[in-house]
This record gives C-alpha cells, sequence and structure tokens, in this order.
C-alpha cells in the first residue's frame, strides 16, 4: 500500500495512492509526529 507524506501551508497528512485520497486528516507538525510515530513506530521514523 503506497502512502505519502504531504505538507499544505502548516499542516500535514498521509494520502493513499491506492485510495487517491487523504487517509488521515491535516494535522500540525508535532501532531503529526506522534501520529506516525504512534502508528508505525520509531523504526518508522
Amino acid at each position: 500500500m503506497s502512502r505519502i507524506i504531504v505538507k499544505l501551508k502548516d499542516y500535514y497528512f498521509e494520502y493513499s495512492t491506492i485510495v487517491d485520497a487523504p487517509v488521515t486528516y491535516g494535522m500540525k507538525r508535532d501532531e503529526f509526529e506522534a501520529y506516525y510515530r504512534n502508528e508505525y513506530g520509531k523504526s518508522g521514523m
């Protein structure tokens, strides 16, 4: 499953190329880092 991190202005979200749509809501950087660490673990960072 391909996902990319997108930044629009000051907000970050994950976008899926499979469903061709965002799969998370827009978050500030610190919120997104916490989400990403929780979702993928420290090795993903």
